[in-house]
């Protein structure tokens, strides 16, 4: 899901818990085992949480506990192949769905666009309705949220974006850049790498994260690009 990343481990046994974001960590790495406890009450807890919000069973929420707990990788920390993808509009977010072969998920999501609608006048002054999160306007998809998530972690930022059939698509303003880790600190920066379509490629912005899970430090970007009337994320 995080492309471009980097894990360095600073201990001689560790478990593969970090900002679990697609490819990356190595079978050898992720495989190490740990005499301490692998998981905190508190951790497991969120774990678990996560899994149950994305609609993993009880008996399968066990088993990926338990495969962090032996010192094992998800498969969607190791860019393992999705054995399904599918995607779902959910009415405020349009969300890409990744299962893999142990059971684990992967997430991707966009908000979607509200058009603003005049809501009346307001001592004489026009107003439009109040609107949360991601509005359209003058062409223009203003306040979006984008959100990368795994079983272990997410990172996400707004941003405006406009599509353009005329293949000249823009992205401006990305901020509210945040991460969240269940298992330990993360932080990231961000910047726009091409404001305006253009040969040299999309409009693009781009999200970095370094996150530390005990003797590990996890690193790596997500982003958006918007090229004529398509957007992708990665």
């Amino acid at each position: 899901m995080l492309r471009n990343r980097t894990i360095a481990f600073t201990g001689t046994a560790v478990l593969a818990l970090a900002l679990t974001f697609g490819a990356g960590i190595t079978a050898a790495n992720a495989s190490t085992t740990t005499s301490e406890p692998a998981l905190t009450p508190d951790q497991e807890a969120s774990l678990r949480s996560n899994m149950t919000a994305v609609g993993i069973s009880p008996a399968m929420r066990d088993r990926l506990i338990d495969k962090l707990e032996s010192g094992q990788a998800l498969d969607s920390m190791t860019g393992a192949t999705p054995t399904s993808e599918s995607t779902e509009d959910l009415g405020t977010v349009t969300r890409t769905i990744s299962v893999y072969p142990d059971g684990s998920i992967r997430t991707e999501d966009i908000e979607n666009p509200t058009v603003a609608t005049p809501a009346g006048t307001l001592g004489g002054v026009h107003v439009l309705e109040s609107i949360s999160g991601c509005t359209t306007s003058g062409g223009w998809h203003n306040g979006c949220t984008v959100k990368i998530a795994d079983l272990v972690s997410s990172a996400w930022f707004v941003i405006d974006y406009m599509p353009s059939s005329a293949n000249a698509a823009q992205v401006r303003d990305m901020r509210q850049k945040t991460c969240a880790n269940a298992i330990g600190s993360c932080s990231v920066s961000g910047s726009i790498k091409r404001a305006n379509q253009s040969s040299a490629g999309p409009a693009w912005a781009e999200m970095s994260y370094t996150a530390h899970a005990g003797p590990i430090t996890d690193s790596g970007a997500m982003g958006i690009r918007v090229s004529g009337t398509k957007v992708t994320l990665y």
